[in-house]
């Protein structure tokens, strides 16, 4: 297997998971919606559920993907959070820049929502680490309104990594390098 093939078959959905999330045709690449698939079964084993124990309409319910919010522009997120009132955009960044995020980020101006969450393909992440690194804010409010927060993929665990976590771990991978030499 090649790493690529290795990925792949990480995050591939299947089964229920494809059925609970919404697959917006024509509108998204299929990584786009893999990913998509991957951070809501992450929130769902974050929140202890199995999906094989719950209804297929519950599990809808409880992680709605694809499903307009009132307020602001009334933007569609990828997936909302009900049990925290958080969204969760899937940027790939394909075809555009870095600027995507800062557009996707500012729909939700207005918006009751706790905070908004950013998931990034791991090599997307690692390609514009800077440029989102420069989105990353001390409070809610100096650079956008809603707290954001910035994610990438654990394949191995199956659960979101945050930004903050990559960067220590490129930091732990430099000076373990430097040692070296």
């Amino acid at each position: 297997h090649t790493g690529a093939d290795v990925c792949i078959e990480s995050i591939q959905p299947s089964g229920t998971l494809e059925e609970i999330t919404a697959h917006n045709e024509g509108k998204e690449s299929r990584l786009h919606y893999w990913i998509k698939c991957f951070t809501v079964d992450a929130l769902l084993k974050r929140d202890g559920v199995t999906i094989q124990e719950e209804s297929r309409i519950d599990l809808k319910e409880r992680i709605p993907t694809e499903t307009e919010l009132q307020g602001g522009s009334n933007p569609r997120p990828d997936i909302y959070h009900e049990p925290t009132g958080e969204v969760y955009e899937i940027e790939t960044l394909y075809g555009t820049d870095h600027k995507k995020i800062t557009r996707t980020i500012d729909r939700y101006e207005g918006v009751n929502v706790k905070r908004v969450n950013v998931v990034l393909p791991n090599l997307t992440c690692l390609r514009n680490l800077s440029d989102i690194l420069r989105k990353t804010q001390e409070k809610p409010g100096e650079m956008f309104h809603n707290e954001v927060q910035f994610w990438t993929l654990d394949t191995v665990e199956r659960e979101l990594l945050p930004l903050e976590d990559v960067v220590s771990r490129l930091a732990d991978m430099q000076e373990r390098s430097e040692k070296l030499w």
